[in-house]
């Protein structure tokens, strides 16, 4: 399965999941959110109803206010006039009743409530109390009525000091009253009323006097509940009101109508999201990593590291994809380098073969050649010029010599024996230069071979110019190659990408040639004086141009056209092997080179003129 298969797999699988959840957050969150809204809208009914119940009290604070400086009077009023105070007693500082009037709400008749004692409270009754205390009463209490809420104030000072407290029954009529105010219908129940044991529990156990709880009833109503206290401060019963639901119900209807508009929005714009994606991941990462895989598979299948990405970017399948052409650099490096080896390991082998060869034949060679001087040597040179100069001596009377003098007579015979010598040694002597003949031959023949193997050890490399280039003038900038021999300023002018297929050993062998006969040139310049210049250019569409520019020492012009000959040389004390040489390996390597020189110091300008495989674009170094 591909790349691409398994991404679009996943994000759809991501999508379907992520579908899945949304869905089921939503229903959870609409969930949660209608329990939300009715669980404010019954805290907004419980805080309507303490409101409505706020107007009892401030109406109680209006009239302790206004019977504050004769509170007899509020007594004396009340039954004999429609008021919102349906309770009013007057205690002493010794806790003596000094007036009390109370009249029930509906029947108009008086109203005794038990908790306020007509004659006299004790000393422990809240109302003396909380007046000792600072804190005076205020809260619900219990009467045959309904339920009272009352509140207190002191009127006068010192002996003449007073507690004032009214009160106001809160019936039937006067709940649905307060009800309209509140916007919703409440009541409110005792302690022992009929709330759900976890409701009570719920507020009992908290000391938050505006906490809600909530219970949904058997008929699917839901009561909102609040506590109120007494005088006491202690818990005295609790506020019902019913949540309204009707448009509640109606919202949640609406709520799954628009989840199921808003699934089929995000179905579609989740199908089309990881289609988007798709596309930009293809743009930007898979379809590069597939280049790259391309790339590595070709390389592969074809053997050839020379080929080259050059995929820009930097992210990091750019920073890869440089570092994977990087790793192929080192690697056809390190290959041309063994190669080099092995091919001079091979070469220096035959080298030793032959010079063995050549070593047994210049033996027998040298065996020849003593045999034959020996040869020559035995031939009796000076017994012949004694003869000669004999036989010169009687020139005149030669005939009687020869036959009648006793020396004369052994002449023939000397020239006989002389002769019978003469034949072994030039038989024995042209047999061994024969040999000597042959020998020189068979050294001759392995010269040739040498010369021949030399030749057909030519290794095509497919060789980045440009490259090879800049990694010689670093080597000139860092002195790594020449020491502190050359300190001038380099320059270079280089055009990119420029691909042939060559011997690079023999390519790095003219170029080291070039720059060292550059460098020499320069020598005894001031290094501030020192400038070398290496450029390369396209003469054409399948020809580079390597230009080496010096300003040294320069070439005299009558000397241009012999500059590359053998023995040759621009310098003094010098045989001028390399430049002869870096001519023939040009010729070896399908190029030129040519010399150029204004004159006697002004520099020279040699340029090697190469075959190239691809046309590319000039750049700026």
């Amino acid at each position: 399965m591909s790349l691409r298969i398994k991404l679009a797999f996943s994000l759809f699988m991501a999508v379907a999941v992520f579908l899945g959840l949304d869905h089921f957050l939503r229903a959870y969150r609409f969930q949660e959110t209608s329990a939300a809204f009715e669980k404010a809208r019954g805290e907004s009914q419980v805080s309507r109803v303490d409101g409505a119940l706020a107007i009892v009290e401030s109406d109680l604070d209006s009239a302790l206010a206004a019977a504050r400086s004769t509170p007899l009077d509020l007594v004396r009023s009340l039954g004999r006039e429609e008021g919102r105070v349906d309770i009013v007693c007057v205690i002493g500082p010794t806790g003596s009743v000094e007036a009390y009037a109370g009249r029930h709400p509906a029947t108009k008749e008086k109203l005794q409530v038990r908790e306020i004692p007509q004659e006299a409270l004790s000393n422990g009754h809240p109302f003396m109390t909380g007046w000792g205390s600072g804190t005076l009463p205020r809260g619900f209490m219990d009467t045959e009525a309904g339920p009272l809420f009352v509140a207190s104030t002191l009127t006068g000072k010192g002996k003449e000091a007073q507690l004032l407290v009214v009160g106001r029954v809160l019936t039937p009529e006067t709940l649905m009253s307060l009800s309209l105010e509140a916007r919703c219908a409440f009541d409110i129940l005792p302690l022992n009323g009929p709330v759900p044991a976890s409701v009570e529990s719920e507020l009992l156990m908290q000391d938050d006097v505006h906490r809600v709880a909530f219970h949904e009833s058997e008929d699917a109503e839901l009561h909102a509940f609040g506590m109120i206290h007494d005088i006491h401060g202690v818990p005295f019963g609790f506020l019902r009101t019913t949540v309204d639901r009707a448009d509640l119900l109606v919202f949640e209807e609406y709520g799954r109508e628009r989840d199921r508009s808003d699934l089929l929005s995000s179905l579609g714009v989740a199908l089309l999201f990881p289609l988007s994606l798709l596309l930009l991941v293809q743009a930007l990462v898979t379809g590069p990593l597939a280049r790259l895989t391309q790339h590595a598979w070709e390389i592969g299948r074809s053997d050839d590291m020379g080929q080259r990405l050059n995929l820009d970017g930097s992210d990091e399948i750019g920073k890869l994809a440089t570092e994977f052409d990087r790793m192929l650099d080192e690697l056809e490096r390190s290959r041309l380098e063994q190669q080099q080896m092995a091919r001079f390991a091979g070469r220096a082998d035959v080298a030793a073969g032959i010079m063995h060869t050549v070593g047994n034949l210049a033996n027998s060679i040298a065996v020849s050649s003593n045999l034959t001087k020996d040869s020559l040597a035995s031939i009796k040179v000076d017994d012949l010029r004694a003869v000669y100069d004999e036989l010169v001596e009687h020139r005149e009377d030669l005939s009687a010599y020869v036959l009648e003098d006793e020396r004369g007579r052994h002449v023939l015979d000397f020239f006989g024996q002389l002769v019978e010598q003469m034949e072994t040694s030039v038989k024995l002597g042209a047999s061994e230069a024969k040999s000597v003949m042959v020998g020189v031959d068979q050294i001759t023949d392995l010269m040739l071979a040498l010369s021949q193997e030399d030749r057909s050890d030519s290794i095509s490399d497919r060789v980045v110019l440009d490259r090879e280039l800049d990694g010689l003038v670093e080597d000139l900038r860092s002195n790594r190659a020449h020491g502190p021999r050359f300190s001038g300023l380099v320059r270079v002018s280089m055009a990119s990408n420029v691909v042939a297929k060559l011997d690079r050993q023999l390519f790095l062998e003219i170029m080291q040639v070039l720059l060292t006969n550059a460098m020499e040139a320069m020598a005894d310049d001031a290094p501030s004086h020192q400038v070398l210049k290496v450029e390369l250019s396209l003469k054409d569409s399948a020809t580079a141009a390597i230009r080496v520019v010096d300003n040294g020492a320069g070439i005299a012009p009558h000397r241009l056209a012999e500059v590359f000959g053998q023995g040759v040389s621009t310098k003094d004390n010098r045989m001028g092997l390399g430049l002869h040489q870096a001519s023939i390996a040009a010729t070896k390597l399908g190029g030129a080179l040519t010399a150029h020189s204004d004159g006697v110091g002004q520099g020279a300008t040699f340029t090697l003129e190469l075959p190239i495989e691809t046309k590319t674009r000039e750049r700026a170094a």
